[in-house]
């Protein structure tokens, strides 16, 4: 419940922060960084060429033509006229032409304006720039407007209202608008989040007219002015073409690389293109011919600092960016359909909500940090590849910044709310825990994903029960507080032992341990673990009590035994104790006592010898039924290796299996024999011992019935 809260929690506040607009910019820096790296059309359109008023231009002009800017209008003709005879398809000035030429007003301006005006005329396919504004009163009587010659057909649908009026306009020059084949404003969509320009408005009002941006009005020139269907806030199309739109009517723009000289556009310096005009009227070979225009876009416009014509745009950081070639990308945009298409909210609302689920899912369910960090790692960047490569194969646009933000923030608030909830949990079995698992188990629990059942669960593991020889005749003759020391000194070397082996200590009974391997982690090598530990605190305990404290000697008892038992929190509910119960546990705490019939220190289960084979020392002892039990089980004894070395025990051991083997069978005397051998060799053996004193007494007194080679305990 409370991780669903989080998950709706993180996602509301992310969608509040998407509503309005808070992130706008960030996913606008994914968006240039898509286009710098993956861009989708590496290429413009090779029918569109630049041809640009660029600082040579306007140093040769001065030099050679004693002429400023502006321009006198005839040179503009001449390019006109120069462009007309090689075929150029459209002509697109990007230049403001509202004011007539004053430089010339004396002498012949009229015929400069006139000759241009006639150019145009003659060319059929120039297209001029206009410019909407924002203030009232700026057309003047001088400058009407006056629908070009070449008129479009637009439809509109009902929700005309949504295009944008403007109060006022600058128009080209009453006799340019009769003129030129079309015109179309200039203005550029800056993004308010940083001032760059990313889009475009297709379409605007003045005076009740409709005007289309210079790049879509040119576009249209080059298709033969096909009727346009605009569908408001939806897209425009003409009839073999659909493009979509904003909900604000603005077509998203697709970058194709850096500008200016050098970039992703072929240039002309209009110097250039005036030289070979003039060679080409005189006759001469030209040094750039006019038919390299042929059916090509000609877009004329200012690329020189002093033009001040240089926009915002995501490649500026590279070169500084001409606003004409604004329009040239928007026409190559519309000419290859390389149309640059945003996914629907929908889907950004549904990543937030996915993705906080998700990040909410894996802190309620994933216990292992590491696992929750790759897991969130992994569909962010996933998230992000989709994004990247629909962006370079299919032009779309995904938001990455709004869905990678709500898996941060989820992400964020789980891990706080984990930090309080399941911190206080970790601390809780820590505090469980600490008394009975060393740091290494505890850090293993907490790191699962699924903690130890508290409550009873079963499962395989092994127990060993100890005992002090003789602790209460010991105690006896020790004073109570030595006897506590005593006992502490022993525990903590025997608890720090089992401990570094994973075991659990279950409990402190007296002067016995019982102690727990395979829970509360479970442990495949849970046998191993145990004998290792049992010989282990053996040493240990001869080490510090024999030779460190010679007027002590202590002997300690084991017994150890694998199986299934069921280990968790049991008791009342006033009271309750972590612990192990079952016949294996049983079995344990009984062979301990079996130490003292057969004078051993050790003695295992044949279900702990199973799991363990040969990777200790270890001799069979004898086939036992424990009180209350029918089903009869061998047990085994534990050696250390030490003692194991010692050649005299080894021909012990030697004989005492061949004893044993008689034994098994009923053949008493030769079974004595063996036993008797065995003890030449180490008389204090106590198993020998034993079974010489059993052969003895079934020599002189025959086992009744059935021979089973069974020993039948009678305590528990």
């Amino acid at each position: 419940m409370i991780n669903t809260a989080v998950a709706l929690g993180s996602a509301l506040f992310i969608m509040v922060l998407w509503w309005y607009g808070v992130l706008d910019g960030l996913e606008l820096k994914t968006l240039d960084f898509r286009f710098h790296q993956f861009t989708y059309n590496t290429r413009p359109s090779d029918r569109i060429v630049i041809a640009a008023i660029d600082e040579k231009s306007l140093y040769e002009l001065k030099k050679n033509y004693n002429t400023v800017w502006k321009w006198p209008r005839d040179i503009y003709a001449l390019l006109v006229e120069y462009f007309r005879r090689g075929g150029a398809n459209v002509v697109a000035f990007d230049i403001l032409f509202s004011d007539p030429d004053v430089d010339r007003l004396t002498t012949d301006g009229v015929v400069t304006d006139g000759k241009f005006a006639s150019a145009m005329g003659h060319a059929g396919n120039v297209v001029l720039a206009m410019q909407f504004l924002e203030t009232a009163n700026v057309l003047t009587e001088d400058n009407p407007y006056t629908p070009p010659l070449d008129s479009l057909h637009v439809f509109v649908d009902n929700r005309y209202s949504t295009i944008a009026r403007h109060p006022s306009a600058i128009l080209p020059l009453t006799q340019f608008q009769r003129n030129a084949a079309s015109f179309g404003f200039a203005n550029y969509q800056e993004d308010k989040q940083d001032g760059i320009c990313r889009r475009i408005k297709v379409a605007g009002k003045f005076q009740d007219n409709l005007f289309f941006q210079l790049g879509v009005a040119a576009y249209l020139k080059a298709q033969g002015n096909p009727p346009v269907d605009i569908q408001t806030g939806k897209s425009f199309r003409t009839d073999e073409h659909e493009f979509p739109l904003t909900d604000a009517n603005e077509f998203l723009i697709s970058w194709y690389g850096k500008g200016g000289l050098g970039g992703v556009f072929r240039y002309y310096s209009i110097d250039s293109l005036i030289s070979s005009a003039l060679q080409e009227q005189e006759h001469i070979i030209p040094l750039i011919p006019s038919t390299r225009f042929k059916d090509k876009i000609v877009i004329v416009g200012g690329s020189a600092a002093g033009l001040y014509d240089f926009k915002s745009t995501p490649f500026t950081a590279m070169n500084p960016y001409p606003g004409m070639e604004i329009t040239a990308t928007v026409i190559s945009n519309l000419l290859q359909q390389d149309i640059l298409r945003r996914t629907d909210p929908i889907v950004t609302f549904l990543a937030i909500i996915f993705f906080s689920s998700f990040v909410s899912f894996l802190f309620a369910k994933v216990h292992r940090i590491r696992i929750v960090v790759s897991c969130t790692i992994i569909v962010s960047v996933f998230w992000m590849a989709v994004a990247f490569l629909l962006f370079k194969t299919k032009n779309l646009w995904i938001d990455v910044a709004v869905p990678e933000i709500s898996i941060m923030a989820t992400f964020a608030a789980s891990a706080v709310l984990s930090y309080y909830t399941e911190g206080r949990a970790r601390k809780y079995l820590r505090n469980v825990f600490g008394r009975y698992l060393s740091p290494m188990v505890i850090t293993e629990i907490l790191d699962r994903e699924a903690g130890p059942e508290l409550g009873g669960t079963q499962i395989e593991g092994t127990v060993f029960f100890s005992d002090i020889k003789n602790f209460t005749a010991l105690s006896e003759s020790m004073h109570p507080v030595e006897v506590v020391k005593l006992l502490n000194t022993y525990f903590s070397i025997a608890t720090e032992i089992l401990m570094k082996n994973e075991g659990l200590l279950d409990k402190y009974i007296g002067d016995a341990i019982m102690a727990v391997f395979g829970a509360p982690i479970e442990k495949h090598n849970h046998a191993h673990l145990a004998c290792k530990t049992v010989l282990e605190i053996n040493r240990a305990i001869k080490n510090n009590f024999l030779e460190g404290k010679a007027k002590i000697r202590l002997t300690t008892r084991f017994g150890i035994s694998s199986g299934a038992m069921v280990v968790g929190n049991i008791g009342s509910e006033r009271r309750l104790d972590y612990t192990a119960i079952g016949d294996t546990v049983n079995l344990a705490s009984r062979l301990e006592g079996v130490n003292k019939m057969y004078g051993t220190t050790i003695i295992m289960s044949e279900h702990t010898k199973e799991r363990i084979g040969e990777e200790f020392f270890s001799r069979e002892i004898d086939t036992i039924r424990v009180k209350g039990k029918t089903q009869a089980i061998r047990i085994y004894e534990l050696l250390d290796p030490v003692s194991v070395n010692d050649e005299s025990f080894r021909r012990c051991i030697e004989f005492f299996k061949e004893g044993l083997r008689h034994y098994k069978n009923g053949e008493f005397r030769d079974a004595l024999i063996s036993f008797q051998s065995g003890q030449s060799f180490k008389a204090d053996d106590g198993p020998t011992n034993v079974f010489i004193n059993k052969c003895d007494n079934y020599i002189l007194t025959p086992p009744a019935g059935s021979w089973d080679g069974v020993t039948t305990l009678e305590f528990k």
